[in-house]
């Protein structure tokens, strides 16, 4: 947790001490400048950070459990937000939602 600067016990919790695999639920606005998220399936205050990148771009999100957060994106990242592309990286289930 230090070394990260990020806490880590939610985390630890929630692939520890439980079975369930945290969705990650995300939308985006209509003309993909803006991509809203959250945690759900998980532990309270679960809090892992996602970072999807490929040839310099990249996509940074830091979802919080059961809460919609939002963030600025250029368009030309949105597809670094494909579900097949976060699960290959993340032990997580990715879920696009309308």
């Amino acid at each position: 947790s230090e070394s990260l600067k990020l806490p880590l016990d939610k985390i630890f919790q929630q692939y520890l001490e439980t079975v369930q695999i945290p969705v990650l639920e995300y939308y985006f606005s209509e003309n993909n400048t803006k991509v809203h998220f959250r945690w759900t399936n998980c532990v309270d205050g679960f809090n892992l950070p996602i970072l999807l990148s490929d040839n310099g771009r990249q996509l940074y999100i830091n979802p919080e459990a059961n809460q919609w957060k939002e963030t600025n994106i250029d368009p030309a990242k949105t597809w670094l937000a494909k579900p097949a592309e976060i699960e290959q990286y993340f032990y997580i289930i990715a879920k696009q939602i309308k």
